[in-house]
């Protein structure tokens, strides 16, 4: 695992999940990248298992990772300083998800989201009917 598949991942989870509204694609987005992003930088290395569900409202995303970097409680979401250049992750995904969660274990660590999937509108919108 590593952070130069992450465009690959984003990528892969927004084909899997569509169709979705722009601000739902955003989302989506959003949270892969975080999720990826976390488990390449907190894990003990190795693959992580990335996993999208398309529901009839809504996208479940999940990233699980082979450990953590030695935390044994799940983080809080905070805002960090303006001048800081990383910690914006779990605040990010709290803000663009209607639920989340995160557990940390000795030998894996499991995120995962729920996303809002609104509909496209327009000629395109019956695609999207289950």
């Amino acid at each position: 695992m590593h952070s130069k598949e992450a465009p690959e991942v984003r990528a892969w989870v927004i084909k899997t999940a569509s169709p979705l509204s722009a601000d739902a694609h955003g989302s989506v987005e959003l949270a892969a990248a975080e999720m990826f992003a976390n488990a390449v930088r907190h894990s003990r290395g190795g693959l992580a298992t990335v996993r999208v569900r398309r529901l009839v409202q809504s996208v479940w995303l999940s990233v699980t990772d082979p450990g953590t970097d030695g935390a044994l409680t799940a983080p809080m979401p905070c805002l960090p300083p303006p001048d800081a250049d990383r910690g914006r992750g779990l605040y990010l995904l709290a803000a663009v998800s209607r639920r989340w969660g995160l557990s940390i274990g000795d030998r894996r660590t499991y995120a995962w989201c729920e996303i809002t999937a609104n509909r496209p509108s327009g000629p395109s919108s019956p695609s999207a009917l289950p």
